[in-house]
This record gives C-alpha cells, structure tokens and sequence, in this order.
C-alpha cells in the first residue's frame, strides 16, 4: 500500500530541514556517498571520531558539515552534547542537487577557515570530484586515486567514496 502525502506537506518538510540545518535536503546520491565517507573512515577510528550531520557551532557562525572529523573524543552516553562549539580538524560537505557552491564555499571561508578548521573538502557527487581546501587558500582537486588529508594523515580512495 502507497502512502499518500500531499505535495504541499512535503514542501513543509523540506523547507523545515532546510531552514534548520541551513542548508538543502539531500538526495539518494549525497547520502550514499556520506554512508562511502563514513566506512572509508573505519580504520580511523582509534585516532578520531568522526559525526555526520552534527551541528557546530563557532565564533563566525553555525553549520552542520555532512562529514566532521575531530581528534579522538571521550563519549558519556548518559550526557548528550546537542551542538559543539569546537572546531573539528576537518569537515567535509556533499554538494547537494539544489545547492549552490558558492554557498558551500562561503561557509568553509566564513565560518571554517575563520574558526581554525584545518581543511575542508567539497564533493561533487556528478562528477565524481573532490576537492580539497586548506586555510591557505589553496585547492586540490582529485578525479581518481587517493586524497592524502595532510592535517590528519587520513587516505581515501576516490573509488570509495564513489562506490555503489
């Protein structure tokens, strides 16, 4: 049996998480390659914890990075923290169908860079590109191999994050 839900709810939801987290709903395609992002980081784990979607929020602003790394963080269980106020050491954002890269690029410049963020990278999920940004202002791009993430010394494959 198909659920019916009307157009208008749906646009009510999707203005509601976008207003909320300050950016557009993701698609089948982002989340795939956050689901990639997160397994690639596995053998990682002892060194950093790594959160998805989580929000942050520091001197310049608020945001909430698909993919933030820290250094290895203690968990209480029993004490939830809602939003961080540190900066991670990288954080990663999956461009969206309706986003704009700009919008993705102020965010990393203004907020990240701003709050001593060591790297940022941007994924392109239509064409399979990633691209690393650092303080600097430099930028590398990468089609196929590995990113080497020089602040944390993490190795991914392109083929991972794109792997279906």
């Amino acid at each position: 049996m198909e659920l019916l839900i009307s157009q208008d709810y749906k646009d009510n939801i999707e203005n509601h998480y976008e207003l909320e987290r300050g950016k557009p709903m993701p698609s089948t395609n982002h989340s795939q390659i956050q689901t990639n992002l997160v397994l690639a980081l596995a053998p990682y784990r002892k060194e950093f914890s790594f959160f998805t979607e989580l929000e942050i929020e520091l001197l310049n602003g608020r945001a909430v990075p698909d993919v933030c790394i820290y250094p290895k963080i203690a968990i209480d269980w029993r004490k939830d923290i809602l939003r961080r106020t540190e900066a991670p050491i990288l954080a990663i954002e999956i461009l969206s169908p309706r986003q704009a890269l700009d919008d993705i690029n102020s965010k990393i410049d203004n907020i990240y860079f701003q709050d001593n963020v060591k790297a940022a990278w941007i994924i392109l999920p239509r064409n399979q590109t990633v691209l690393v940004l650092t303080p600097d202002g430099k930028t590398r791009t990468y089609t196929e191999g590995v990113i080497r993430d020089e602040t944390t010394g993490i190795d991914i494959s392109i083929a991972d994050i794109f792997a279906v």
